[in-house]
């Protein structure tokens, strides 16, 4: 390490030594340990102060005892050409009213982009955002009532550059936008005290992560933003804050908690904002929003321990609060299904079927039809279509709040279907264990089976209605309902009857599902991953279809990392090890029932059965303890190939490699795989 005139501005304000290998950040900076800190280290030349003198005249052409002798004129000219860094300045200087204007016009473009594509992200008060852009390089105003005018205008900009990185899509933008983010991280202040554009700046950037497939980071950012905004609501408000703007920060709260349902790292988490803890009242209105009109209207808190408000809603003004309301029965759902989801019974020794009262998935099903009985014809599809919204500027929100709803159907009709079938099969429960000890209420599986794939009919349909409608909808959200939505559109394609033949357009379907998949994939790299597992998906059942002998007997087990795919996360079963050492019970309810009772009146040759299905059909097992053996050894790794050299259940999760990943920040270097390890 040496010592030069070389110095960062820290070391140099307090006057001492700035030890550095030539390099930032030096290690005064890294001791101080904060990212900010460290991010803002830059090593410059001392800066020398100079008293004006004959040679500053000299440059202009003039001094103040005559004319300009030739001999000084010329020193000033060879000064210029050696100080190139007095030439950016003055070229920055001649160039900045013209950059300044394209920078504010692409970010207004950005702003707007944002707020029709991200509903689930409703907190930006376009009229006061975009009127507080012309104080990015002037005397600015602090509209939060918390902070001065330079920390102002360096949140805001942070803000500006996470917009741009989010909505180059919408942009043509040729930046590269991770430039962008790394100019958004440099200008937060979440040590110092966090502020509402800090927060929004964290949840934006946590969306773009979530785009490009860096769940991980994204679960950080999004983390970060909780907490932030946690602190800022248990500090006072100033007084001079006004109503808009605790209408403001009030939605950047709603913003975290979908942020917190929305983002998972590779397994359910818990929520760190539980819905029965939230003391802070919904949304207000887009209308009343919009006019910063917020208490027009009566919009009560919500009370301790309820899950939401009984109101009707007969349109789209309080969209924000349904989207909310949305997000905390999808978020109880995908914990559900990618925690185990049937599989995975609370009671281990109790099988209970879905339609029980005291069931998880009854509960579940209830909670979500609850929620949409209240939701009034005008704001339901396929009843009101898209085009109607799409004609009065609201096409995104009332698509987001359908996409929710139908992609929540999808995933509780989807728990319950074989994930491999025969082509004649028909909708008659699961296949796998753990099997169904009850027969189904006469109808039950074929209005099951009508829901999830009309669920996954009109979630093709309302992306293909948007682009019909001049209003596509591409976010990372509606990526995942286009996959989710293939998945099943592939599966009722090559195996219509699980759907008793209804599915008629499924493949045409299919194709609009990769059209949009295809498109979706060169904007946000995540794509990439959902296409491949789509092909991969659709291989599968197109293979199944037609040579029922190679794939005859495969359930579940033989494809649990294709499944993990679909199922948005990479869940897996406790060991009974672990089950012991959290007091509970082993687990028994990979097992089948002694006596299971099948949802048919041929219930075979007195073999176990699942579904209309017995054990030999299904697994080609002919010896029922053979079968019990096979059924307990299920968690294991199974490799299983086609015979054209297809491994089905190759480790490929959805998100990132979480065998091994080591995840770093931009400032702290984290072994994830060694915490992982130490934690275990």
């Amino acid at each position: 390490m040496v010592r030069t005139t070389i110095a960062c501005a820290r070391c140099r304000k307090a006057k001492i030594k700035c030890v550095h290998d030539g390099l930032p950040p030096c290690q005064s900076c890294m001791k101080e340990g904060s990212a900010r800190i460290i991010h803002a280290c830059t090593l410059t030349r001392p800066i020398i102060k100079r008293k004006k003198s004959l040679a500053a005249y000299i440059s202009l052409g003039t001094s103040e005892s005559g004319p300009v002798e030739p001999g000084a004129a010329s020193w000033t000219q060879r000064r210029k050409t050696f100080s190139p860094d007095r030439q950016r300045e003055i070229g920055e200087k001649e160039n900045s009213n013209s950059s300044q204007k394209e920078f504010i016009h692409r970010v207004t473009k950005a702003a707007n982009a944002f707020v029709i594509q991200f509903p689930e992200l409703n907190f930006l008060h376009l009229p006061s955002f975009l009127q507080g852009l012309k104080y990015l390089n002037g005397d600015a105003v602090d509209i939060t009532g918390q902070h001065n005018a330079t920390s102002y205008r360096a949140t805001l900009k942070g803000l500006c550059f996470a917009l741009l990185a989010l909505c180059a899509p919408w942009l043509e933008d040729e930046h590269p936008t991770d430039d962008y983010i790394l100019s958004a991280r440099s200008s937060m202040s979440i040590i110092d005290h966090p502020d509402v554009f800090t927060i929004q700046t964290l949840l934006v950037i946590a969306m773009y992560e979530w785009g490009c497939g860096r769940t991980f980071k994204a679960w950080a950012d999004s983390g970060m933003a909780i907490r932030s905004i946690q602190l800022l609501n248990a500090l006072p408000k100033p007084r001079s804050t006004t109503e808009l703007q605790s209408e403001i920060q009030n939605r950047t709260f709603w913003a975290c908690f979908v942020m917190d349902r929305l983002v998972f790292c590779g397994k359910p988490q818990p929520l760190a904002l539980p819905l029965p803890s939230v003391e802070v009242h919904w949304p207000v209105g887009q209308r009343d929003f919009a006019f910063g009109q917020t208490t027009s209207r009566f919009y009560p808190h919500i009370e301790y321990g309820t899950s939401m408000d009984q109101a009707n809603y007969s349109d789209l003004d309080r969209v924000y609060t349904l989207i909310v309301q949305g997000y905390d029965v999808w978020s109880k759902i995908l914990q559900w299904v990618a925690g185990g989801g049937r599989r995975r019974q609370p009671v281990r020794h109790q099988f209970v079927s879905p339609w029980e009262r005291g069931s998880i998935w009854l509960s579940l099903y209830e909670e979500l039809r609850e929620w949409r009985e209240r939701h009034d014809v005008c704001v339901r599809f396929p009843d009101t279509a898209v085009e109607v919204h799409a004609s009065l500027g609201q096409a995104h929100g009332f698509a987001y709040l359908n996409l929710i709803y139908h992609l929540c159907r999808l995933f509780l009709g989807r728990e319950y279907i074989p994930f491999l079938p025969t082509p004649t099969s028909e909708p008659s429960g699961p296949v796998d264990p753990p099997l169904l000890a009850l027969e189904a209420p006469p109808g039950w599986w074929e209005e099951r089976a009508y829901e999830l794939f009309s669920s996954s009919a009109h979630i093709t349909d309302i992306l293909r209605r948007l682009d019909a409608a001049a209003a596509p909808f591409s976010t990372p959200f509606s990526g995942f309902c286009a996959f989710s939505a293939a998945t099943m559109n592939s599966y009722v394609l090559y195996f219509p009857r699980m759907n008793l033949g209804r599915s008629m357009n499924a493949a045409a379907d299919f194709k609009a599902d990769k059209v949009y998949l295809d498109r979706f994939r060169r904007q946000w790299e995540i794509g990439a991953r959902w296409w491949t597992a789509i092909e991969t998906t659709q291989q599968l059942h197109e293979k199944a279809s037609r040579d029922r002998e190679k794939f005859f007997g495969k359930t579940r087990a033989d494809f649990q990392a294709l499944e993990a795919i679909i199922n948005h996360s990479a869940s897996t079963f406790l060991s009974d090890a672990e089950a012991d050492t959290h007091g509970e019970p082993q687990d028994h309810t990979r097992d089948p029932p002694i006596t299971p009772r099948s949802n048919s009146v041929n219930d075979g040759l007195g073999a176990p059965v699942a579904g209309n299905h017995s054990v030999s059909e299904v697994t080609g097992v002919q010896d029922p303890t053979q079968y019990q053996l096979q059924v307990q050894s299920q968690h294991d790794t199974i490799l299983y190939y086609d015979g054209d050299g297809n491994a089905w259940n190759a480790i490929w999760p959805l998100w990132e490699d979480q065998m091994g990943i080591s995840f770093e920040s931009e400032t702290v270097p984290w072994d994830y795989a060694a915490h992982s390890a130490a934690v275990v």
